[in-house]
């Protein structure tokens, strides 16, 4: 008689990333500004954590530039976990990513992006705080609230995000490989395997619901009421207006229903929401954008120096 051959198909070991389906001929060409983009995301958040750290002995000492910092380390995060691995794609068809990589690198975009939205959400408490009661601002946005307030976007997010990945890597992967995104989106992995993804996408959709709505919600309520004030009284406060971070709300709300619509969204994604992010939260303040621009020519007139010799 013959063997009878009961051995399941070989587990997978990686999968294949085919970003931008239907345009790989014009790869090089959307390299270019990918890479603008890319540098500009860093850019403009290095240089934003560089100001905050040379000028914090002196006058930066309010809260609200430490949750900025935060805010630009996480942009940092999200490019470094995206644009390199896609730019890598583009100019020398590495296609192929490992299933540790690929599960890291959904934790990490499942766990900074909520990090962002509820660092926006506390941004947004702050200048409600500092508007609506600019007297108690002292006594309730302390050094200690911000703490704390770190500790708990970034425990809560990583915590509910976990789940996700941890998911999907238990998930038995028989035959498919190929993920046409630019990186291991949600429910494009899960979608390849042989097992029952009803879970994944219950706990999904329901962690979506409790974190980014909620953020989104308390965001648009705290400027509900910061436009009540400044309609309460007269405009009077348009110097000190939060006009930066509402624009961070709308950014937030744009991008968090442009995530997962298709390939082409999350590397947009990645670096289109990180990019306007330091320069538009950095202008919040008066004292910060003049010193932006201050410690720029400083960096840049040595060069104009060697340039004229």
């Amino acid at each position: 008689m013959a063997p009878v051959n009961n051995s399941l198909p070989a587990a997978l070991s990686e999968f294949l990333l085919i970003c931008f389906p239907g345009y790989q001929s014009w790869q090089h060409w959307l390299s270019l500004p990918l890479s603008l983009l890319f540098l500009l995301a860093m850019a403009a958040n290095a240089t934003l954590l560089l100001t905050i750290r040379l000028e914090m002995v002196r006058s930066l000492h309010e809260p609200m530039y430490y949750l900025l910092s935060l805010l630009s380390l996480l942009d940092i995060v999200l490019c470094l976990t995206v644009i390199p691995k896609v730019l890598a794609i583009f100019w020398f068809d590495l296609k192929a990513i490992s299933f540790s990589a690929c599960f890291l690198q959904m934790f990490i975009m499942n766990s900074f992006l909520p990090m962002e939205s509820c660092t926006c959400m506390i941004m947004a408490y702050n200048r409600y705080v500092a508007i609506c009661h600019p007297l108690c601002y002292p006594s309730i946005i302390t050094d200690q609230f911000v703490v704390k307030a770190s500790v708990f976007i970034i425990a809560r997010n990583a915590l509910i995000s976990a789940p996700i990945p941890i998911f999907s890597s238990r998930l038995h992967y028989c035959g498919k490989k190929v993920i046409e995104h630019c990186l291991c989106a949600n429910l494009c992995v899960p979608r390849l395997s042989c097992d029952n993804i009803t879970l994944n996408r219950l706990y999904q959709l329901v962690a979506s619901w409790i974190v980014v709505s909620s953020d989104l919600i308390l965001i648009f309520i705290s400027y509900t009421f910061i436009l009540w004030a400044f309609w309460d009284q007269g405009w009077e406060l348009q110097k000190g207006s939060a006009w930066p971070f509402s624009l961070l709300f709308f950014q937030s709300y744009f991008f968090d229903q442009l995530e997962g619509k298709g390939p082409m969204a999350h590397p947009v994604f990645s670096m289109f929401g990180p990019s306007p992010s330091p320069a538009i939260s950095g202008l919040d303040k008066d004292q910060t954008g003049p010193k932006l621009l201050k410690k720029v020519f400083m960096v840049l007139q040595p060069a104009c120096k060697v340039g004229k010799g």
